[in-house]
């Protein structure tokens, strides 16, 4: 909200777990806008040490944090009744 007009493209180039898109589409639904985001995240594993890397083979989710990033939007998505509306583009 402070750095965007009406109707903007937000870039992240470290997406992490995708915390950048569901505030765009939060911000989206307050404000009546139409944001629209890009996310850029490394081919980066989980470190198999890790309770992540635990959760990832619970849920069936490859453990790389791009499959994590996309696993949160859809989560989001269905959690707020809508269907994705982004294209992923895997390694």
């Amino acid at each position: 909200r402070l750095c965007c007009k009406k109707d903007c493209i937000i870039m992240d180039y470290f997406a992490g777990s995708g915390t950048t898109a569901q505030a765009v589409y939060e911000v989206n639904e307050e404000d009546n806008t139409k944001h629209k985001y890009i996310l850029i995240q490394l081919n980066e594993d989980v470190n198999v040490k890790t309770d992540v890397f635990k959760e990832c083979v619970k849920l069936n989710i490859r453990p790389k944090m791009q499959y994590i990033l996309k696993y949160r939007i859809d989560r989001y998505l269905e959690s707020v009744g809508k269907k994705a509306d982004y294209e992923f583009y895997d390694e």
